[in-house]
């Protein structure tokens, strides 16, 4: 079978598709295997099956969280007057598809924005829900996950990497400022450079700290 037949279409948000590659299933599965062991870490006297329950609906809402991200670049994509041609879910990231790519930059700026935006106003929204759920009910557990996994998406989206809005963003920007593509593009790859730079160092030292901690405990 041809990688274009493996392809499923979904459904259609506002008329654009979302497609699907079947590899993408990997991460609601590394994202159920991963919501179950950190529960087991935040509470260690946790049943089995409630870590589990956690896991479950940790993907559940990662995948919500995920297509609210994606709603907003199409809304705000027609707002600006470039619309989206689909969504392809795959792995590791989904990836928002434009045939027509000879837009301005704030168009592109735009088409970016709209995914983050969303992300932000839904976590607002999910707060003002929470003093109305029981503390370690399933439905705290859906609202907690769906204020972190949504200010997942709509911040670290924002971030200066190639790959995401945030790196869209910052080239564009620095095209209407007078750059050269090619230009935006290598400022966005040092950018990303420094940025991964800063996270390997901060991880390592919180790595050394803890295991300084446990020698001396």
């Amino acid at each position: 079978m041809s990688k274009k037949q493996q392809k499923i279409t979904l459904f259609k948000i506002f008329n654009t598709p979302v497609v699907l590659d079947p590899i993408a299933l990997i991460t609601p599965i590394a994202v159920f295997g991963l919501g179950s062991w950190v529960a087991g870490r935040l509470t260690t006297n946790r049943p089995g099956f409630l870590r589990l329950r956690f896991g479950l609906i940790a993907m559940i809402v990662y995948q919500i969280s995920e297509l609210i991200h994606y709603l907003g670049h199409i809304i705000s994509s027609w707002w600006v007057e470039a619309p989206m041609d689909k969504v392809y879910l795959t792995f590791p990231l989904p990836s928002s598809i434009y045939y027509d790519n000879l837009v301005t930059p704030d168009q592109h700026i735009g088409r970016s924005m709209g995914g983050p935006i969303i992300n932000i106003l839904t976590v607002i929204k999910v707060l003002f829900l929470r003093p109305f759920t029981r503390s370690g009910s399933f439905l705290r557990e859906l609202v907690d996950l769906s204020v972190w996994m949504n200010l997942l998406f709509g911040i670290v989206a924002l971030f200066p990497l190639p790959f995401i809005d945030g790196g869209t963003i910052l080239k564009w920007r620095l095209v209407k400022q007078g750059q050269s593509e090619a230009e935006a593009d290598l400022a966005v790859r040092k950018t990303n450079l420094f940025f991964v730079g800063v996270l390997m160092g901060v991880g390592m030292f919180f790595a050394l700290w803890e295991r300084l901690k446990r020698l001396r405990g």
